[in-house]
């Protein structure tokens, strides 16, 4: 069976409710960081998908970070190919870079916290996104970025929030998604611990949002392990 890699650029953005989706069903995930041997393969021959997580760094600091193009590149040989691709919040962005498209701060400010999305018609008959019900209705999304990006060529729009208008979209079989599904109890809460000034620049407080975490994600977390267990799915 074909290899699904995880491209994790650091520690603390692991892919949490990914993870478990892909072991609930039998699936192996093979581990690299893109900056740390051993690199991503360049040979896509044995891969079966490409799952892209987050990290503080943006799409456009390629000169800080060398080992940045190469992993675009990676991204959209993939997606060229057919191979699915998953990517969060800054996997995302990598997604939409590969794709052509602008990766810049975001001029609303920072998005972080539990906030409402709004699906796009052609979320409610997507393979993934059908799963996510009318999320405007519910707690919302878990979002924890400053960056954006604009919409990459020939992909459909999915989701959008009201600080941001492109939170998710779909490319061929492949998926970027602002927000962290992904992240449970245990990702946020160690988020708010290793940073708890940044929600502060965001308007928000990390003791709100650490109140919330009990209220909240127990719907959210039901709408990520069916979207990202369809995803393992349409793998085969």
């Amino acid at each position: 069976m074909s290899s699904v890699y995880v491209l994790q650029h650091l520690p603390i953005e692991p892919p949490g409710l990914i993870a478990r989706a892909f072991h609930q069903r039998g699936r192996h995930l093979h581990y690299c960081r893109p900056d740390t041997p051993p690199y991503p393969p360049e040979n896509l021959d044995k891969c079966a998908a490409l799952v892209v997580m987050g990290g503080p760094m943006g799409a456009y600091e390629q000169d800080a970070h060398p080992w940045m193009a190469p992993e675009i590149a990676l991204i959209r040989r993939a997606m060229d190919s057919g191979l699915p691709v998953l990517g969060i919040c800054l996997g995302a962005q990598l997604m939409a870079a590969a794709l052509g498209a602008k990766v810049y701060k975001g001029q609303a400010g920072l998005e972080v916290g539990w906030c409402p999305i709004t699906l796009a018609p052609e979320a409610h008959n997507d393979p993934l996104f059908r799963h996510l019900g009318e999320c405007s209705n519910g707690p919302g999304v878990f979002q924890w970025h400053g960056d954006t990006f604009d919409l990459p060529p020939q992909a459909t729009l999915l989701a959008s929030s009201q600080k941001y208008p492109h939170q998710a979209f779909r490319y061929k079989n492949s998926y970027g998604l602002q927000f962290h599904l992904e992240a449970d109890e245990k990702i946020i809460t160690r988020w708010l611990r290793e940073d708890p000034h940044y929600p502060a620049q965001a308007g928000t407080s990390a003791e709100l949002i650490r109140s919330q975490i009990h209220p909240f994600p127990q719907q959210v977390h039901q709408m990520g392990e069916a979207l990202f267990g369809a995803f393992v799915e349409m793998i085969g």
